[in-house]
C-alpha cells in the first residue's frame, strides 16, 4: 500500500525530491534549509546545506542568499 506525503510548503517539497532523486539516483545535489529569525525589518537568516550525510550550517546573514553561500562556504572548507 501506497502512501502519500503532503508538504505544506514548496522548500519542503522541494527538499522531499532532492531525497528521493540521492536516493534512486546516486546523485549529490546540495539541499539548502534556511530559517528566518528576527523582527519584519531586521530579519536574520540561518541556512543549513545537505549534501549526502553531511549537513554544513553556515554564518548568520541579512538575506537568504548570503546565509545560503555562507552555508556552501562552510561546506567546501568543510
Amino acid at each position: 500500500m501506497e502512501t502519500q506525503d503532503f508538504f505544506s510548503t514548496l522548500k519542503e517539497t522541494e527538499h522531499a525530491a532532492a531525497k528521493v532523486e540521492v536516493f534512486f539516483f546516486g546523485l549529490l545535489f546540495p539541499v539548502y534549509d534556511t530559517v528566518r529569525t528576527g523582527s519584519p525589518h531586521a530579519p536574520v537568516f540561518r541556512s543549513m546545506v545537505e549534501v549526502g550525510e553531511g549537513a554544513f550550517q553556515g554564518q548568520e546573514a541579512k538575506t537568504n542568499k548570503q546565509a545560503e553561500m555562507n552555508a556552501t562556504n562552510r561546506l567546501t572548507q568543510g
